[in-house]
């Protein structure tokens, strides 16, 4: 009994094996077939495959050097008198013509009136001497002597007028306000060329210096 199951079994697989083969040879799977489901027209993506390496990664980089702004500038008065009052502060954004301190007008407008007043002195007393130089009664000297002076009195003015149109200390340009000097403060008098602070443009940097 159990080898006519046996016999049976080896016919049966035979018969598997040739339909399949049989089915091979006359062109595949067809289109309408439950196994043609499974197919698909897509291509096949490329790809590219690599080693993986073993090493040590660096979670920082470390260096000294000097950086710098693309602008920096030392800000210092050009006029004198009492501070009036204190605009801005370590660690401010300025913009252009923002102001960083004010002094009171007084002093300054005082020493523009005089100079004012000295240099209309100077132009009288040149043109009297430049018509008596004319009329032969004035000595070239003289002359000279007239226009220094008249020369001084208008560079005095100037001098004047621009310590008062300075009384107000301005950013040259935007950035922070790195740095304000301790004695800058409402009350305290301040002198012309004293250092009022730094303003720095850090919108790029460079690195001038590394070791």
């Amino acid at each position: 009994m159990k080898k006519r199951r046996s016999f049976i079994l080896i016919i049966i697989a035979v018969a598997v094996v040739a339909v399949l083969v049989v089915f091979r040879l006359k062109g595949g799977i067809d289109e309408n077939s439950a196994a043609s489901l499974y197919t698909t027209d897509e291509q096949g993506i490329a790809v590219e495959a690599y080693r993986v390496d073993y090493g040590s990664v660096i979670p920082s980089i470390k260096a000294a050097g000097l950086i710098t702004g693309k602008e920096e500038a030392v800000i210092v008065s050009e006029t004198r008198g009492v501070v009036k009052s204190v605009s801005a502060q370590i660690g401010d954004f300025l913009k252009k013509d923002d102001p960083i301190l004010s002094v009171d007008r007084s002093v300054a407008k005082l020493s523009m009136s005089q100079a004012k007043q000295q240099l209309k002195s100077s132009q009288i007393e040149f043109d009297s001497v430049k018509r008596a130089y004319d009329s032969g009664n004035a000595s070239e000297a003289e002359l000279a002597r007239s226009r220094g002076k008249l020369s001084g009195a208008e560079a005095a003015y100037e001098n004047a007028v621009n310590r008062f149109e300075n009384t107000v200390i301005k950013a040259p340009f935007e950035g922070f306000l790195s740095d304000l000097e301790t004695g800058i403060g409402t009350g305290n008098f301040i002198s012309e060329g004293v250092r009022v602070g730094r303003l720095v443009n850090i919108s790029s940097v460079k690195n001038i210096f590394v070791f």
